[in-house]
């Protein structure tokens, strides 16, 4: 008979080595709905990243042959701002879908087992909704941030000297603002936004160390993905500049196509791997409301009532 590991806790406070073994139980536990669903929701959208990043590049080499036209850099920026605007869709999809499946991981009695499309589905788009929000909360709070920094540059750039810091420092509490508003469901943005930065102040080393040795260690596996595609992207590079006669099998369809299929691979495996620091960061987030909050606490508290009808009942049956 196969015995079930221990459920993986939430809100537990947590050494950094404790984070990192809970990051990588809940994946090895759960890789398959994982998977699945980054599979189901990203994959189509890497069908034209993919298309996209190729363009992109193919666009970039071909400024030998349309040196500083206007419309060589028209066409480049289009082609960066699509490839940009579906890695930011992207993400937006990825985050849902990591915090949609640990939120289910804890409410569920059998964790994410037989979880099915029609209880995963109004879950996820939920997530998204709330992450769209996050997003632009975040994007206008760090354009104020940089106007402010900018603004001071213009009257002394010495400033830099200690505003670049402190947009470092503002900006990696905003890690945990993603797992508060997606987790929590009964939370606004506005105090989801004040519980972001009072958590990640406090917990500020945990969450850059996260981001460092989890960051790296995604960045490792996008490396190993990247690798097919980098190489081929390579050759083609070398040949175009060096207007080898061998340039024609690069430019052929079938080269082409290859490229394709290895950039919807590059994109896929970059989804895929940065869907572990995302998990990360969840469990960062959940040492961080246990430490300063002690949220499980105020749950047991919020629940004694139910506790005590069910030890009443225990009696009863003795």
């Amino acid at each position: 008979m196969e015995i079930q590991k221990r459920k993986i806790e939430f809100y537990v406070v947590r050494s950094f080595g404790d984070k990192f073994t809970a990051t990588f139980d809940f994946v090895s536990e759960n890789w398959k709905p994982l998977l699945k669903y980054i599979t189901y929701l990203l994959l189509p959208l890497c069908l034209f990243q993919g298309y996209f990043m190729n363009n992109f590049m193919g666009k970039v080499m071909g400024m030998a042959d349309n040196a500083y036209s206007d419309s060589a850099y028209l066409a480049i920026g289009i082609s960066y701002i699509v490839f940009a605007l579906l890695l930011a869709v992207g993400s937006v999809v990825l985050f849902s879908i990591v915090y949609t499946l640990m939120k289910l991981y804890g409410e569920r009695e059998n964790r994410l087992q037989d979880l099915g499309w029609s209880e995963f589905r109004p879950a996820v788009l939920h997530g998204m909704k709330r992450m769209l929000v996050v997003v632009g909360v975040s994007l206008a709070l760090m354009l104020i941030v940089l106007a402010v920094m900018v603004l001071l540059a213009w009257f002394s750039g010495y400033t830099l000297i200690v505003t670049y810091p402190a947009y470092i420092a503002f900006a990696v509490p905003m890690a945990l603002l993603p797992p508060i508003y997606l987790m929590e469901d009964d939370i606004t943005i506005v105090d989801a936004v004040e519980k972001t930065f009072r958590l990640g102040f406090h917990t500020w080393g945990g969450i850059f160390a996260i981001f460092l040795v989890i960051g790296i260690i995604a960045y490792m596996m996008v490396g190993i993905v990247s690798v097919p595609w980098g190489i081929c992207l390579g050759v083609k590079s070398i040949l175009v500049t060096t207007n080898d006669a061998s340039e024609e099998f690069t430019a052929s369809a079938g080269y082409e196509f290859i490229m394709y299929l290895l950039s919807i691979l590059q994109s896929f495996g970059i989804y895929v791997a940065y869907s572990v620091l995302v998990v990360a960061i969840g469990y960062q987030y959940g040492h961080a409301a246990e430490k300063i909050d002690g949220v499980s606490v105020e749950k047991d508290i919020d629940h004694f009532d139910e506790m005590a009808d069910d030890n009443v009942d225990d009696f009863d049956k003795l």
